[in-house]
């Protein structure tokens, strides 16, 4: 057969739209159902798709509600957008207590809350949220490959047994105003077997004096953090960065390894094994109570690529390398009382009141006195969370009054004499 110039055009025309074609797929899928207005409620169990970018202008509600198990999302590389004012309320996916739910390749800018499976009511056992996975309600559940960015409160929020959260990012996250000094948390967690691996956190903006949280493993047994970038990009005045806030206590300690954390306060803490993690330009490495730390007999610290080597471990034979100007930043009660009367700093004042409630017996009559009392000091030194709270709620006893007026004249002498 011989080619001639127009057979020649019509072939490369037919090249060209096959391609086009294959491009096109790379998007469209026929074995879901195609997801083509917002908002969207899935009351049948199966597979779900975008085929085009989505908008919700709502201030309120949920763009995607998951309202059945069973349930298989996927973006396939499309958008949802939804508001970035700060007083937005609303949802980009949601749904409570579901089972076997995989959300996947979804792009999502804007709202107030991105992902969240979150589980109702939570239920305390012992030291823990979940001894049982018996008591789960949320179960099997997968968030992977998704891009979440500019939401104001939180990028990804997931409770439940058996949860996979990998290879996403989340992004610019904070600044809402439904909640006075609020938290900017990037990845929530709350889960037995959890796996949160690979997923990249890029800036973090809390309100006021509340705290930015790059990923917080708030309780749960049998996870593991592994191969995931935190990087704070800027610290605000008052408030506090953490790169990773650790709180599960109870039951088999969270791994928390190969990790990389770069310009915020804190960099790991309180609780959990870590391991090779790479901690740059940070207050300090390990936010925790010594006093817990040295009675703990699954701590082990391995912090790579930097240098000296901490004495309170060798007899542990455990190697802890320092990360920037300290490796440790002390939660303790009495670190935070010594401070406070040398500094007389706000900050160190509440430090002791969050000091008592993190490592106390809140149950304790004293305690429940000393955390009163604290409080009262933080506010009258100045510190913008405490004064919120004792607005609304006062200052207590006025045996409570007295006392934090006399702590506060103490602090104001000492640094007088230079003490």
């Amino acid at each position: 057969m011989r080619w001639t110039p127009r057979k020649e055009v019509i072939f490369i025309a037919l090249i060209c739209v096959i391609g086009l074609a294959g491009i096109a797929s790379l998007h469209f899928k026929s074995d879901c159902e195609q997801i083509t207005r917002l908002p969207f409620n899935i009351t049948r169990s199966g597979a779900y798709c975008l085929g085009k970018d989505l908008s919700y202008s709502v201030e309120s509600g949920r763009a995607i509600h998951l309202k059945v198990n069973n349930v298989t999302l996927d973006g396939a590389g499309f958008c949802i957008d939804g508001s970035r004012d700060n007083d937005t309320n609303s949802y980009a996916v949601y749904g409570n207590n579901r089972r076997s739910i995989s959300v996947k390749n979804l792009c999502i800018t804007g709202f107030r809350f991105g992902i969240t499976l979150e589980e109702n009511p939570r239920k305390y056992i012992g030291k823990s949220f979940y001894d049982s996975a018996d008591l789960r309600l949320s179960e099997n559940i997968s968030i992977e490959g998704n891009s979440v960015r500019f939401s104001t409160h939180r990028g990804i929020w997931v409770e439940g047994e058996r949860v996979s959260i990998k290879h996403n990012l989340v992004e610019r996250i904070g600044g809402t105003t439904h909640q006075p000094h609020s938290f900017a948390q990037a990845i929530y967690v709350i889960a037995n077997s959890c796996s949160i691996e690979g997923n990249k956190v890029v800036g973090l903006k809390p309100v006021g004096n509340g705290e930015g949280v790059g990923i917080a493993l708030y309780d749960g047994v049998g996870c593991t953090v592994e191969d995931n970038l935190v990087d704070g990009v800027s610290k605000p005045e008052w408030g506090r960065i953490f790169g990773m806030w650790i709180g599960a206590k109870g039951g088999e300690s969270p791994l928390i390894q190969q990790n990389k954390i770069v310009n915020v306060d804190y960099a790991l803490g309180p609780y959990g094994i870590y391991k090779d993690n790479w901690i740059v330009d940070v207050a300090c490495s390990v936010y925790s109570n010594l006093d817990y730390e040295k009675k703990s007999s699954d701590l082990k610290l391995v912090l790579s690529r930097h240098q000296g080597t901490s004495e309170l471990f060798q007899d542990k034979g455990v190697d802890i390398r320092d990360t920037s100007g300290g490796w440790s930043c002390e939660d303790s009660y009495e670190h935070q009382l010594k401070k406070f009367n040398e500094t007389g700093h706000a900050n160190y004042a509440f430090g002791a009141h969050l000091a008592l409630a993190m490592w106390r017996d809140k149950r304790d009559p004293k305690v429940r006195h000393q955390l009163d009392v604290w409080m009262a000091v933080a506010s009258l030194s100045g510190h913008p969370r405490a004064r919120f709270y004792t607005d609304k709620n006062g200052f207590g006893s006025q045996k409570v009054t007295e006392e934090a007026k006399r702590m506060v004249d103490r602090a104001k002498g000492s640094q007088q004499k230079g003490i």
